[in-house]
């Protein structure tokens, strides 16, 4: 580990790798940062861009509304959607996500990121059902970029207020919606709520046909993920079980999976989760990780045997001389290695006011199971542990992959405390992991910036006859302990000639949603190229 910059002026609740210039930058936003005099001034407008080529910190533009604890997914055209966000504080937040007339208020605004300091105001979410001006809005809403491109939105504490003229009396806003690019606007999912929403205040309404889960059910940022076929696997589990929704028809079904060790725990904002890498030699059959305070668990998502349904289970032992560690509010980023990097988090029973003396500075590294020489899972898995971090990442700490195979992580609340300066952590830090600096890393000297789904292109390396693998990975947007916009999609590909690569772009949407990736190929000895180019599949 290494400090990259000493001092990131914003608390990085919310981060992204936007493609700029051919190593990055990372936009970093915090909004109110979790501080309420910063809030009650106005002082909201707290974004920053680090520049991973010059490591300067940029002060640029803000959306217009108070990022904090927005939703965010990447559009198709390259650009980052914010949407939602801080309305009003509450006081007490010790009740922030238990009742209606106590929770924050939810936003409504969405902006797009231009990827050059400026942003564009889009169409804003949906007001509540059957209100034509009132309610709305999502606070910890989770955003995510659908088979087609559209942005799917689901959870958050919708807007609330005394005046009856603007207040939402839903507990939160599971109604799912969805954003079409093409036409700048949202439109709410037709058929079942994502989960059924309950009000202190009075009793929900109801969808039409057969709603599910429990009607004291409530998930804010839920792990979400989209699969090749295009459903969305629901992993943070409702009333006891985990499923699939449809965003085609608006249904949910096969909610029979039963949760991981933990249960419901596995919904908390404190535990991560990632889909892991999908391979065309596989079939690009859907694998997920969950870690957290009860453990970390796997499953297969493969339906073709109904003797042998998916289900979750534990991985192989993580590698601690004694108990392995809790690691709340830790992240999980995914190596062009196809490994996975677990990164800080809190070695802790609590539920909040977690110390950063229990931080967790070694990071792990999970190797999936794959065995590289067929490009399909079956090898062992294994688990090994890293060198120590300098900084403790707590509450709203962050962490990304960057183009050059670094891992930046930034963020955190002093023993998870909101307030002022004092509570804030600037520093940004990155993990290097073992094959940084090895000169022997192959260099790409030439790709396409775009593809098309199915599009047969070439790569210009001069490694060409030593490259085992070839792999688009997307840029990812993380924030709360998870990133639904990241995954590793392997790609087909032979050597043709000297000095080239053949490769073959990824299928379809549910493989790899349309929006910027980045393009990595990795030797026979497991070193990725120096230096991964900014791809737009579209």
């Amino acid at each position: 580990m290494g400090v990259a910059h000493d001092h990131a002026e914003v608390l990085a609740v919310h981060a992204a790798l936007v493609p700029h210039g051919p190593q990055g930058q990372v936009l970093l936003l915090g909004g109110d940062e979790h501080d309420f005099d910063n809030a009650e001034a106005g002082d909201i407008f707290n974004t920053r861009i680090y520049d991973v080529a010059t490591n300067a910190v940029l002060h640029i533009d803000s959306p217009e509304a108070d990022a904090f604890c927005c939703g965010h997914a990447f559009l198709p055209d390259g650009r980052l959607l914010v949407g939602g966000g801080t309305e009003s504080w509450r006081s007490q937040h010790i009740n922030a996500h238990m009742h209606a007339e106590e929770h924050w208020s939810g936003a409504r605004d969405c902006a797009a990121y231009n990827n050059d300091g400026t942003w564009t105001a889009l169409a804003p979410m949906l007001t509540e059902p059957g209100q034509p001006t009132r309610g709305g809005g999502r606070w910890y809403p989770t955003l995510l970029t659908l088979a087609d491109g559209r942005i799917l939105a689901v959870g958050g504490h919708p807007r609330v207020s005394d005046d009856p003229e603007v207040n939402d009396g839903r507990h939160g806003n599971w109604l799912p919606e969805i954003y079409d690019p093409g036409t700048d606007t949202w439109t709410h999912s037709d058929g079942h709520w994502i989960y059924v929403q309950w009000s202190e205040v009075g009793p929900a309404p109801l969808p039409p046909g057969q709603p599910f889960g429990s009607v004291n059910s409530y998930r804010y940022y839920p792990r979400i993920f989209v699969l090749p076929d295009g459903r969305v696997f629901l992993a943070s589990p409702d009333n006891g079980v985990c499923g699939w929704y449809d965003p085609q028809t608006g249904l949910v079904d096969d909610l029979t999976i039963a949760p991981p060790v933990g249960g419901v725990q596995y919904a908390e904002t404190n535990h991560t989760a990632v889909l892991l890498p999908l391979l065309p030699e596989d079939g690009y059959t859907a694998r997920l990780l969950m870690v957290g305070p009860e453990g970390s668990h796997r499953i297969t998502l493969d339906t073709s045997d109904p003797d042998n349904p998916p289900a979750w289970q534990p991985t192989a032992m993580r590698d601690w001389p004694v108990e392995r560690p809790l690691r709340r509010h830790g992240c999980a980023v995914l190596l062009p290695t196809g490994e996975v990097l677990l990164a800080g988090g809190i070695d802790s029973t609590d539920d909040t006011g977690l110390l950063d003396t229990d931080a967790v500075l070694e990071g792990e590294i999970y190797q999936p199971g794959i065995d590289w020489d067929t490009g399909s899972y079956g090898a062992e898995e294994s688990w090994t542990t890293t060198a120590r971090a300098t900084v403790p990442r707590n509450y709203h700490s962050v962490a990304l992959l960057l183009p050059n195979g670094l891992v930046l992580t930034a963020g955190s609340n002093l023993d998870g405390q909101s307030g002022g300066d004092s509570v804030k952590e600037y520093r940004i830090e990155t993990f290097s992991p073992p094959y940084d600096g090895d000169a022997q890393r192959p260099e790409i000297e030439q790709a396409p910036p775009s593809l098309a789904y199915g599009e047969t292109f070439q790569i210009v390396t001069g490694s060409a006859g030593r490259i085992q693998r070839v792999a688009l990975m997307r840029c990812g947007s993380v924030t709360h302990a998870w990133d639904g916009d990241q995954r590793y999609v392997g790609l087909e590909f032979d050597n043709p000639a000297p000095g080239v690569l053949e490769a073959v772009a990824p299928p379809a949407g549910g493989v790899a949603p349309p929006g910027p990736y980045l393009l990595w190929i990795v030797d026979e000895s497991g070193r990725p190229c120096q230096l991964a180019p900014f791809v737009l599949l579209a």
